[in-house]
Order: structure tokens, then sequence, then C-alpha cells
């Protein structure tokens, strides 16, 4: 309402209140709101009320294309963007950083499908996996340490859960070491 040039009261003017319309657009895109728009403006004759019909842009749903190894809950556990929310493009920005930078995906690309109410929308995550596996051996001969070998196992996506494991072990003339590294996280409900 602070941004209506219109007041109670007064005769309607139709450029004021193009250029009303103008600026509550430019404040919702201003703000993020991109799909945010005054789409009807209506007045009661037997009242004189003005009605501005705003469509804000919900989210009426998630869905995600390309995840074969990954969980769906990894990738929508990462997203403040949930169904019911205004879609706002900082806000989805930051949800794609994200959940690019999990590390298992090369590609993550936002898409925009018409809604079942025509002021909603359904956000398509279309998402293209990377590899998130490595195995390394190799072996060698030092004058201290004599011959050795070692290997190692990095999963960083077991079982697609976001769980990362390590299995290193290394073996020689003088020397053996063996390592295991589990990481989780999300161990509680909240990111540690």
């Amino acid at each position: 309402l602070s941004l209506l040039a219109t007041k109670k009261g007064e005769i309607l003017n139709f450029k004021k209140m193009q250029e009303d319309i103008e600026r509550i657009n430019s404040k919702y895109k201003k703000d993020g709101y991109i799909l945010a728009r005054v789409v009807d403006v209506d007045t009661d004759r037997k009242t004189g009320v003005l009605h501005l019909e705003i469509v804000e842009g919900v989210v009426e749903s998630i869905s995600l294309e390309g995840n074969e190894a990954t969980q769906d809950y990894v990738i929508l556990r990462e997203l403040k963007t949930k169904p019911g929310s205004v879609l706002n493009e900082e806000t989805l920005k930051k949800d794609l950083r994200r959940v690019f930078n999990l590390g298992f995906f090369s590609e993550v690309t936002p898409n925009f499908e018409p809604g079942t109410p025509k002021e909603a929308v359904i956000l398509q995550l279309k998402i293209k996996e990377t590899r998130s596996s490595t195995i390394n051996f190799g072996g060698g001969y030092g004058e201290r340490e004599g011959w050795f070998g070692f290997v190692d196992l990095s999963i960083n996506n077991l079982m697609g859960t976001a769980q990362g494991i390590l299995i290193r072990g290394q073996s020689g003339q003088q020397f053996s070491t063996y390592q295991l590294k589990y990481n989780n996280p999300w161990f509680m409900p909240e990111r540690l």
C-alpha cells in the first residue's frame, strides 16, 4: 500500500494506477521475487473498493530429474526453497550453489513448469551426476623403507546418502599403516 500513489477518496486515474502497478512489479523484482506481478485491477462499483490481484509465484512442488545414484532427500535437504513458499531468485541461487557444492554433480539446472493453479510453479531441477568414488594404488622403493605399496578407496556418496568413507592401507618392508575414515555431514537433523 505504501507504494501506491493512488489514495483512498481520490478519483481513479488510470495513468497513476499504471505507474502504481509498475512500482509494485519493480519492488517484487528488486526483492528477488521474479515471478511475482500484478495480473488484474478491478473496482467494485457499489463499494468503490479497488482490487489488485497479485500473483507471487508460489512453488507448488519440487521435482528432481537425472539423479540416479544420489537419493532425493540428499538434494532436497539442501534447499531452503520449499513447496508452498514464494519463489525467490536469491534463495534459489544459494540453494543451487549448496547442491552443486556437494560435489556429486557436474550440472544443476532449474526449470519451471506451470503449476495446477495459475499462480503456482513446479520447480524442476535437472541434474547431471559425476563420479564420486576413486581408487588409487601404487608403490615404490625408498632407501630407509625399502619396497612399499599402497592402496586407497574413497567413496564420497555412499549408497547415494552423501556419506563418505575412505579406506587406505600402506605396507612395506619396514612398516604398515591402515586408515579408515567415515564422514556424515548430516549426522543430526541439521548439518554439522
